[in-house]
């Protein structure tokens, strides 16, 4: 098994970004103390991605065999039929962040701590799917995570961290019993190629989610899942 690490991540923390995200107020010292945790943010964050090229070994009714490894759904079945290979990942905001994220006392400065850690695991993001695709020369590519629709859901989390070895050794990220990540800004799945758009938003019914990155789309919900949104 050959995975590549990725742990030189560059990250460029805007705080101009975040004030908007944070619905910040024209408030000075607000202002201020945002700016001074984003330079500490930015001083400690060590975010951190794992991934591989894992080939495709066989395609049942609902079943995908990759690398060995069977994973149970329609929806993985439906997106990889098509597909030779895939890449399964792990990225992280880091230890780091994370540990630094648990030292503030003020609930509001906590809440601004999560939303930083949440911007630099996106940032990671930003960084390892174009590298991915550049790498392996994959052209456009889409993901899947488990747990963020029904039709894959989080324990499927098991198998896929068995393609990439001690994750956690490698990462820091580690599951609890019931397969919460930590650090929580963690966030794991495949990457595979697609001549089409797709974003797991576009099959979540949760219509009033604040991190939707697309529109639900029905007939997609019904091609893909088999049954009316």
């Amino acid at each position: 098994m050959e995975t590549t690490l990725l742990d030189r991540i560059p990250l460029t923390l805007d705080v101009q970004e975040l004030k908007t995200i944070l619905r910040l107020r024209e408030n000075p010292r607000r202002l201020e103390r945002l700016t001074e945790m984003v330079a500490e943010a930015q001083a400690v964050a060590r975010p951190k991605a794992i991934f591989r090229m894992a080939p495709i070994d066989a395609i049942g009714e609902d079943t995908v065999t990759v690398a060995g490894v069977a994973f149970q759904s329609r929806l993985v079945k439906i997106n990889l039929k098509e597909v030779g290979r895939v890449f399964p990942f792990a990225a992280t905001c880091g230890v780091e962040l994370d540990h630094w994220s648990h030292g503030f006392d003020s609930p509001l400065e906590g809440f601004w701590a999560d939303t930083i850690k949440e911007q630099v695991l996106l940032k990671t993001m930003e960084y390892l799917v174009p590298h991915v695709s550049e790498t392996y020369a994959a052209g456009p590519v889409a993901m899947m995570n488990p747990g963020s629709l029904p039709d894959w859901p989080l324990d499927q989390q098991i198998p896929l961290m068995g393609l990439l070895g001690d994750v956690e050794a490698q990462t820091g990220i580690r599951f609890s019993p019931n397969l919460m990540m930590f650090p929580t800004k963690s966030l794991t799945g495949i990457i595979f190629s697609t001549d089409t758009k797709y974003e797991n938003c576009m099959l979540c019914t949760n219509l009033d989610c604040p991190r939707r990155r697309a529109e639900f789309d029905p007939l997609l919900y019904k091609e893909k899942l088999g049954y009316s949104g």
